[in-house]
């Protein structure tokens, strides 16, 4: 999305600067669990699944690829 570099999972949830205002409020989540912003933290703790989807929906990355698709 950005171009900065390759877009992985990785890059796409902790890096690139073009979901930075979505990734704020994921980041404050994170913040409250007192853990590292990292795909540890995202995937790994279940409490954050809820934030995770709240993130990804905002970014609207995936629905613009679905609305391609059709």
């Amino acid at each position: 999305m950005c171009g900065d570099e390759e877009e992985t999972v990785e890059h796409f949830m902790l890096r690139c600067p073009a979901y930075a205002h979505e990734r704020w409020a994921l980041t404050q989540q994170v913040k409250k669990l007192h853990k590292p912003m990292a795909m540890e933290t995202l995937f790994g703790i279940l409490e954050m699944a809820r934030d995770v989807a709240k993130y990804i929906r905002a970014t609207n990355r995936f629905g613009q690829t679905s609305k391609n698709a059709q």
